[in-house]
């Protein structure tokens, strides 16, 4: 390979909420596929497993499709997903990250000022991620 890469951090699979026939067990199975392959071609890279960005499912933003797809990604699967992405992560002896207190309102709810349709995020969002992801990529190994 051309790039052997120290670090790996990945977030996949928040898409998979919103199929019909989403199950956590079926996300955590491909999930769990993809880390072992990555595992297999580059052994010596340490996994970061990121947890799910919170959603805005309280705040109106006025997108019909974004109104039906949070009455499916809500914050309470995004935390059940979570929970077993972190139990993934520790059984396949990766690091979970959960970067998420400076995105979260009082209520858990992705701040509004952050997003752009109750999901996805503006570049503020991301840059108040920014500072607590760090500590991850500067991290030895």
């Amino acid at each position: 390979y051309d790039v052997m890469p120290s670090k790996i951090f990945i977030n996949i699979g928040t898409n998979d909420i919103n199929l019909p026939d989403f199950t956590v067990e079926s996300l955590i199975l491909r999930y769990e596929n993809i880390l072992k392959e990555i595992r297999q071609k580059l052994p010596d890279a340490k996994i970061y497993v990121m947890a799910y960005y919170p959603v805005n499912e309280t705040d109106d933003f006025g997108n019909e499709f974004m109104k039906a797809a949070l009455k499916v990604r809500t914050n309470t699967v995004i935390n059940k997903v979570n929970d077993q992405v972190k139990l993934m992560a520790e059984r396949l002896s990766h690091t979970y990250i959960d970067v998420n207190k400076n995105l979260k309102d009082e209520t858990g709810n992705l701040k509004k000022e952050y997003t752009i349709e109750g999901m996805h995020m503006f570049a503020e969002g991301y840059r108040a991620i920014f500072d607590d992801l760090m500590e991850y990529v500067n991290e030895e190994v």
